[in-house]
């Protein structure tokens, strides 16, 4: 192993950045309830400079290998031409594609305990999530997040005039009932329950590899499932479920680009031969997989506009803006993190985290959100640096 170490920042300081990530949007709307004036240029602002001060770390401190800087450029790039010929509209595209690599590289180079943010960010979501399900009116007190929503996104103030300012998320109550709740979805701090869900996962799948102590590995895991069923997130409810199955030897041995192939023809196959009995799985796998038909090779390859619902299927967007052998290219690099953590046998993180955006996609880019991806993107890097350096990544013995 290489013995050079890594960069140690002062003051806890890569720790906060992570944590501002996690809970900026609910600060954001502690701050509007409290009175003080939040919009949608504020929130934006607000990820921006978060964004801004990961990039600048990782530049200064990062040491880059030459594929880091390889990869990082064609993305930008890619995005960059996607926004010149008009395939895209808005500069966020640059975030979209950088957010996950940035955060890779900032857990490969930069030192940090991703475990204890992993801890803080699940307890202090367990704690709102009591809050909110037991005394709704009192959360909704100190977080108005309906009121939130509706000042800091034009799509809720646009397409939903009667949404209820005083209530939750726009998605927090499933008609007729949920799937496991009696209607109300669980959000706690994260404020939409989607990304709760996935926030979860992360948090069991982290305790799978990270704690050696077998009771807090399970109360981890029950904790993070019982937050995943409330939510009432079915995919976040199956993914949670295959975190065993991801941790078996030939997952963790076998390249990404082999699995992910092995992946989405399955997934083909289903939709294909099972479509209709798939219910809503059926329409999201047909978005993607309508839209790689109906597509010309031209625009599947990142030349011309790859047309498709985007909003609704992350792989529709994906193709659009980096083409499909750029977001290959992105897959053999993540692979390379799978191959660093292997040596320190703790690469069941970095294939549940590949497995998660393998999945999630055919759901839409919400995966990709910076309350969800940075933390797993540094978790990923924190594992293949325990691969890459001497020293272990921290892990929770008690």
């Amino acid at each position: 192993m290489v013995s050079s170490p890594v960069a140690r920042l002062p003051f806890k300081i890569g720790e906060l950045l992570i944590l501002g990530f996690v809970f900026f949007n609910a600060i954001l709307c502690a701050l509007l309830g409290a009175g003080m004036p939040i919009t949608g240029t504020t929130v934006a602002a607000t990820q921006g400079a978060l964004f801004l001060a990961f990039f600048f770390l990782v530049m200064l401190r990062g040491k880059l290998r030459p594929v880091d800087l390889i990869v990082l450029l064609t993305l930008v790039i890619s995005a960059g031409y996607a926004l010149a010929i008009g395939k895209v509209g808005s500069v966020r595209v640059m975030f979209d594609v950088l957010v996950v690599p940035v955060a890779l590289l900032f857990g490969l180079r930069i030192q940090v305990n991703i475990w204890l943010v992993i801890k803080i960010a699940f307890f202090a979501n367990l704690a709102f999530a009591v809050v909110e399900w037991f005394f709704p009116s009192l959360f909704l007190d100190f977080l108005p997040v309906g009121r939130y929503y509706f000042e800091t996104r034009s799509w809720v103030a646009e397409g939903a005039p009667d949404f209820d300012l005083s209530g939750f998320y726009i998605g927090a109550e499933r008609a007729g009932g949920g799937y496991f709740t009696a209607g109300h979805r669980l959000a706690s701090l994260m404020l939409d329950p989607l990304t709760l869900g996935y926030l979860m996962v992360m948090v069991a799948s982290a305790a799978h590899v990270l704690c050696t102590s077998k009771v807090q590995r399970i109360l981890y895991y029950v904790g993070a499932l019982m937050l995943i069923v409330l939510s009432d997130s079915r995919v976040a409810l199956l993914l949670v479920l295959l975190i065993p199955v991801l941790n078996m030897r030939l997952m963790l041995r076998l390249p990404l680009l082999y699995a992910f192939s092995a992946f989405w023809l399955c997934s083909f196959v289903l939709w294909y031969t099972l479509g209709p009995l798939l219910g809503e799985f059926n329409y999201r796998l047909s978005l993607t997989f309508n839209a790689v038909a109906d597509n010309s090779i031209d625009s599947l390859f990142g030349l011309s506009e790859f047309v498709g619902k985007a909003n609704d299927s992350g792989y529709v967007y994906f193709l659009n803006v980096l083409g499909l052998p750029v977001s290959l290219l992105a897959v053999w690099y993540l692979d390379g993190f799978r191959r660093l953590a292997n040596r320190s046998s703790s690469a069941g993180g970095v294939v549940v985290f590949a497995f998660f955006l393998a999945f999630t996609m055919f759901f839409g880019g919400a995966a990709l959100s910076a309350k969800v991806a940075i933390v797993w993107g540094v978790l990923v890097g924190s594992l293949a640096s325990s691969g890459l350096y001497s020293f272990p990544i921290a892990h929770d013995a008690r």
